[in-house]
């Protein structure tokens, strides 16, 4: 409100009021970009990590889903405070600035004023108009975290001074052009703010003088506040917002350990604070403790130990609390110019272990729904995966009944511990083409270790044969030579063992020429597309709801339309959806057979876990902590007379929730049910 017209009634000269302003301007920033740099410091504690490249992508990434609030919205009602608030304080930003230009630039050096005639009333109307916007919004938010307490917020005092401090910046703001109105007493009723209360405040000068002083103040205040505390994420959430994973082509992949460390470092994965790279570092400080990816984490509602926001938080505490001493031992020189070691001078608990307890690590299902679900692009799941790295290959420590399950991949290639020679008992009637007698096969069906050894997940194997045979396919599997792809092995931090079984892999696809691989595993096909690649493997892959999909458009699959005339609700497998953003060809094979689809609550990007993945599938689970109860029960509440998966893990663990919950109810994969509603079938 510093303006030409209320000059006089500040109580200083005009050219006094330049030079404070931008003396005040100056300080304020120094102030800030000396804070940004110190902060700057104990970001680069971390490892070094290239996120800026690809640098109009990312400052579109930030003004999508920064300045549009697209992330935010997602979620309606705190989605649209925050844009209330955040256009209010965008608007209030911008009328600032054009007041600012027009003074200091236009005003002083040509003598021109554009803030008149039409454009000034707009300008005053919408001035007034998005600061009530902001105002209403913080009340609102208020009242959310003071009288609705979603379970979600935990509430500290930084919280409450913030809310405060921005609607006394916004209220003095008001009263501020009140008071200006009832001095002057304009017919300006496009300020209808300034208007309405220039009624009820007193015709004094004096009020106008100490409401502007305030409202500076306050407006400084504010301004320094930015740089320190829960304020911090109005630069830190942009940042990180331009900082995101931009690759497709490897969101959710592992980021491989080069294979010569394996032979010369001392540590593998995230020990220590300085072993998280600095955009790990850089995630903890922008957290804003919304607790959207708490409310999403399947584990967190089992109620297992794990809370990805209090894992975020407890990372930026660590941080803070350690990073100024490592910062100035690594700054210090040793008598040779070498940098002195930071970690041997810095006394502090273990990152992993003691400020994270191998309970909360080993509790993610690594199904990244903590990661969809967060405004400002978090990677919680890079971090877990690095914790385990440091506590399998480092520490020795694991789980008991995992360490039984890595030893079998070890010496089997297989969870189940099964021999090679039992991988094809399942179909040991159906003399299926084997790849090495089969070069010209369109396609390779890799048929996994659950479909090879469950019981459950054998007869969706089979199905899956009579549908290709069905569509005239010329198919081969591997039989015997086959092993498993690693997921579960490099899920669960064991990284060289994953390495090993890859690059096996990898050499026999190419040994015998495979292009096309179709699994009807979710966790095989992530892996294959977008794991496999960091090791040279490069193939084409389907997943079998895609492959089920392409082989009815082209009418080499016939299905009777009317075969499955119940209701249905599909569940969406993490590793399928979220980690690969399909989940139309289900949908769509299921209504191709007749199928009635009902929706759960919780489904496509925000679908709920089955609690199999990150190696869970191994693990003993508690009887008060079983996440596929929880997803069944989702299922359930849809009325469906069946469930429909497209992964074996989900299958096993949806079905052994129902044969607890509701027996009659029956989950199903898709093969089967198209194998189902074959044409002409003959078996």
């Amino acid at each position: 409100m510093i303006t030409r017209e209320i000059g006089w009634n500040v109580g200083l000269p005009y050219w006094l009021m330049i030079s404070m302003d931008l003396a005040i301007f100056f300080v304020v920033v120094t102030i800030i970009t000396i804070k940004i740099r110190r902060r700057r410091v104990l970001w680069k504690i971390g490892k070094a990590e290239n996120r800026t490249d690809r640098i109009g992508e990312r400052i579109q990434s930030m003004l999508s889903q920064g300045l549009m609030q697209r992330a935010l919205l997602k979620e309606r009602y705190p989605g649209l405070l925050h844009a209330m608030l955040f256009f209010g304080f965008v608007v209030l930003f911008l009328g600032t600035s054009l007041i600012v230009i027009q003074e200091y630039v236009t005003g002083l050096l040509f003598h021109w004023h554009f803030l008149q005639g039409k454009f000034y009333l707009f300008f005053s109307f919408m001035m007034d108009l998005f600061g009530l916007i902001a105002l209403i919004a913080v009340v609102l938010f208020a009242l959310r975290r003071y009288r609705q307490k979603p379970a979600r917020l935990d509430n500290k005092p930084e919280d409450g001074t913030a809310l405060i401090l921005i609607f006394l910046v916004l209220l003095t703001g008001f009263l501020v052009e009140g008071a200006r109105f009832a001095v002057q007493a304009p017919q300006e009723r496009w300020s209808f703010m300034g208007w309405l209360l220039g009624f009820i405040m007193p015709n004094s000068a004096a009020w106008h003088r100490v409401f502007w002083w305030v409202h500076l103040i306050l407006a400084v205040w504010f301004m320094l506040a930015i740089v320190s505390g829960k304020l911090l994420h109005i630069i830190t959430s942009w940042a990180n917002q331009f900082f995101r994973n931009l690759d497709e082509k490897t969101k959710g992949a592992v980021k491989p350990i080069p294979a010569e460390e394996f032979e010369t470092a001392e540590s593998f994965g995230v020990g220590q604070l300085e072993d998280l790279t600095w955009k790990q570092i850089f995630d903890s400080d922008a957290c804003t403790r919304c607790g959207r990816c708490q409310d999403a984490c399947p584990a967190f509602a089992a109620h297992k130990p794990l809370s990805p926001k209090k894992l975020m938080q407890d990372v930026k505490t660590h941080w803070l609390e350690i990073a100024p001493a490592l910062a100035a031992a690594k700054a210090k020189i040793n008598g040779d110019g070498q940098t002195a070691s930071n970690s041997a001078e810095v006394a502090r608990k273990a990152l992993n272990g003691e400020v994270i307890s191998p309970e909360e690590t080993w509790a993610c299902t690594n199904c990244r729904a903590c990661v969809e679900a967060c405004p400002v692009f978090i990677e919680h799941v890079d971090l877990i995966t690095g914790l385990r790295q440091n506590l399998v290959l480092v520490q020795g420590q694991m789980p008991a009944e995992l360490q039984d399950t890595l030893r079998k991949f070890e010496t089997q290639g297989n969870p189940w511990g099964m021999g090679p020679h039992q991988r094809l008992n399942w179909a040991q009637d159906l003399k299926l083409p084997l790849i090495k007698d089969a070069p010209d096969a369109e396609i390779l069906f890799y048929v996994g270790c659950a479909g090879a050894f469950a019981d459950r997940n054998q007869k969706v194997s089979l199905a899956f044969v009579q549908v290709l045979q069905a569509a005239g396919v010329k198919f081969a599997v591997l039989g015997e030579e086959e092993k498993c792809c690693g997921d579960t092995v490099r899920r669960a931090g064991n990284e060289y063992l994953f390495q090993m079984m890859a690059r096996e892999n990898i050499e026999l696809f190419k040994q015998y020429h495979v292009k096309k691989i179709v699994t009807t595993c979710p966790h095989g096909y992530h892996t294959f597309k977008k794991e496999y690649p960091a090791f040279d493997g490069h193939f084409e892959v389907f997943h079998h709801t895609e492959y089920l999909k392409k082989l009815i458009d082209e009418g080499r699959l016939k299905v009777d339309a009317g075969r499955w005339q119940q209701s249905f609700t599909f569940h969406d497998s993490c590793f399928l959806g979220r980690y690969n953003d399909i989940y139309q060809p289900g949908r769509d094979v299921l209504r191709q057979l007749g199928g009635r689809l009902l929706e759960m609550e919780k489904s496509r990007h925000h679908s709920f876990c089955c609690g199999a993945g990150g190696a869970r599938m191994w693990l003993e689970e508690e009887k008060d902590q079983r996440v596929n109860l929880i997803r069944t029960q989702h299922a359930l509440a849809t009325g469906a007379q069946a469930v429909v998966s497209a992964c074996p893990y989900c299958l096993t663990m949806i079905q052994d929730a129902l044969d607890e919950l509701q027996p009659e109810i029956k989950c199903h994969d898709l093969a089967e049910l198209a194998a189902s509603a074959l044409i002409n079938r003959t078996t």
